[in-house]
């Protein structure tokens, strides 16, 4: 079976759902949805991380809805994650230490965050899909 839908368009589907989501369940104005990610160096592929050029319809869905990007991290702590409503990260390049694990846990379970994750999965060579 044919992948019919790049990760482009299936990413902006999904995040079009999310900002209803927003509003739903974390009781916030998608307009003032901060988004926090991880810095290029953590993601495993050129351009999967949030201000990455793979995420360009994304970020187009989060500005044009008024949320707001903030500047990406390298290491989750505390304190970054209490100051954004939802952490964004792709396929990573290394495993997340406990530290920040613990920091993500907690904030998702106590301070209501959403993390989402991408499971896509780029070589450097080519993007491919399956026929």
């Amino acid at each position: 079976m044919r992948n019919i839908f790049n990760f482009s368009t299936s990413s902006l589907l999904l995040f079009l759902c999310l900002f209803h989501f927003c509003d739903f369940a974390l009781g916030t104005d998608s307009r003032f949805v901060t988004w926090g990610s991880y810095t290029p160096d953590r993601i495993n592929y050129p351009g999967g991380d949030l201000w990455g050029a793979d995420h360009d319809a994304l970020r187009d869905v989060i500005n044009s809805n008024g949320g707001v990007i903030a500047a990406p991290i390298a290491f989750l702590t505390p304190e970054y994650l209490s100051s954004v409503h939802v952490f964004f990260s792709g396929f990573l390049k290394s495993t997340m230490d406990q530290a920040e694990i613990d920091a993500l846990v907690s904030w998702v379970s106590n301070e209501g965050g959403t993390f989402i994750a991408t499971l896509v999965y780029q070589t450097a060579e080519k993007k491919s899909t399956r026929a």
